[in-house]
């Protein structure tokens, strides 16, 4: 969602100089690759489209999340069910068991907000819009209305 590529952006914000550098490389690499697979003129990616293309998150530092506690809920939601040694090393991947906690997540995100309307999109292209300038169509853009608004 935007509102957390808007924390992720705060917590870039707070790198050293020289690991925001980096974070932009990756993240300007990450929107060349998004686009040379198609995925902005698609509604929607399926999760081993996204993943045959490689668009590795901009803020992986040797394997690790550089601004962990400010990961988004589609990180959050990413969980193996296998041992950790399948994560680790690139080999044994693809013989982890994966759970991804998306959109229903999202959905109780939204509810929990009772503030505000939320609109989905890749983080990416959020962090782009945010860190880069880089506004642009996107019809993987979903909005979610929030209908229980307290007053």
């Amino acid at each position: 969602t935007k509102q957390e590529a808007e924390v992720m952006a705060e917590a870039f914000r707070a790198l050293p100089a020289s690991e925001q550098a980096a974070v932009l490389a990756e993240l300007r690499s990450w929107m060349e690759r998004f686009d040379q697979a198609g995925f902005g003129v698609k509604e929607r990616v399926e999760l081993y489209e996204y993943r045959k293309a490689k668009l590795p998150c901009p803020f992986l530092k040797d394997q690790e999340c550089s601004i962990y506690a400010s990961r988004p809920l589609c990180c959050r939601g990413h969980l193996a069910l296998g041992p950790r040694e399948k994560c680790e090393k690139d080999e044994l991947r693809p013989d982890q068991l994966f759970v991804m906690v998306d959109r229903a997540m999202h959905e109780c995100y939204a509810a929990m907000l009772e503030h505000e309307d939320i609109v989905l999109d890749y983080i990416g292209i959020w962090l782009a819009e945010l860190l880069l300038g880089v506004v642009r169509p996107s019809k993987t853009r979903k909005g979610l209305k929030v209908t229980n608004r307290t007053a």
